[in-house]
């Protein structure tokens, strides 16, 4: 897992990562625009694709309490 916490290209927000160290995935389902991961600890990821001003950009949803950088 890269060590890096932050967006690259300078836009973007800071995530911490480090939560999902150890982790496996137990589940996986998948729709025409999102990825949601459950993990061995239960918790899921979302990861979704989506259109912002005409331009592509993923969103993750997190467990709440993980992934928020400061």
């Amino acid at each position: 897992m890269n060590d890096s916490n932050t967006a690259t290209g300078g836009e973007g927000c800071t995530v911490d990562w480090s939560w999902l160290e150890g982790q496996a995935i137990v589940r996986a389902t998948s729709g025409l625009d999102r990825l949601v991961l459950t993990l061995s600890s239960g918790e899921t990821l979302t990861v979704q694709a989506a259109l912002w001003q005409g331009k592509p950009f993923l969103a993750f949803r997190f467990p709440p309490g993980r992934g928020l950088g400061a």
